[in-house]
């Protein structure tokens, strides 16, 4: 979508393994930016770091609710994201429609995922 197409043969990684390895990285991240003296930087720089700090904070503390948990809502999940696919992806060369392909096998493995975080969802409440 912002041009690194690396990743346009896959789908996002649903998993609550994922979700958990997500967070550990963040925290990492966190805690290397609040290390970083920001007395050099300029004005736009230490305000992007400290809107780093907030985002990623704001990230870590609102995991607790396990938003993977309830994956599916009137507003958001696969159901909604997959149809914009064909519109999101590119279709310049052969390799873009390979991509497109290759997502399109993942759609069961994907739907697999997110009724698994459902069914977790309710046997824990």
């Amino acid at each position: 979508m912002l041009g690194d197409s690396r990743y346009n043969d896959r789908l996002s990684n649903n998993s609550p393994e994922f979700f958990q390895s997500d967070l550990e990285q963040k925290r990492k991240l966190l805690a290397r930016l609040q290390a970083i003296n920001p007395a050099g930087f300029s004005r736009p720089d230490t305000l992007s770091r400290e809107l780093m700090i907030r985002e990623l904070r704001q990230d870590i503390e609102g995991a607790k609710f396990k938003h993977w948990e309830m994956p599916v809502n009137q507003m958001d999940g696969l159901q909604l994201e997959l149809p914009d696919l064909i519109v999101l992806t590119p279709f310049m060369t052969v390799s873009d429609y390979d991509n497109y392909l290759a997502r399109l096998h993942q759609i069961p493995h994907a739907f697999d995922q997110v009724t698994a975080n459902i069914g977790r969802d309710s046997m824990t409440a």
